[in-house]
């Protein structure tokens, strides 16, 4: 029986400048994706601390809890953001037709 495992070790293994272009444009989509949510978590994450913070002082403003709300919508935005694009990598990697373009195989 093959070893599942065996591939993913030749990949984590393997150079950047090894890899093929195809590998390497997925790979700059992937990173940049990332670094662009990580960002807007970074920031959704400290205005919701201030928040926060202001709700738990001892003299939040008339809007603080409003604010609250509205940071959690945010973060279900993202959310759905982050879904959606999983989905669409992974409509691409099931489609043969859209890995046979990218020079890929299953």
């Amino acid at each position: 029986e093959p070893d599942a495992g065996a591939g993913w070790e030749d990949m984590t293994e393997l150079r950047h400048e090894d890899m093929p272009f195809e590998l390497q444009s997925v790979d700059a989509v992937l990173q940049t994706v990332s670094a662009m949510l990580r960002e807007d978590a970074r920031r959704c994450h400290e205005r919701s601390l201030a928040a926060m913070r202001e709700l738990r002082s001892d003299s939040p403003g008339d809007h603080a809890q409003e604010r609250l709300r509205l940071h959690k919508d945010e973060v279900k935005a993202m959310e759905a953001r982050v879904q959606g694009f999983v989905r669409a990598v992974n409509d691409v990697l099931d489609e043969d037709e859209d890995l046979a373009l990218m020079n890929l195989g299953k």
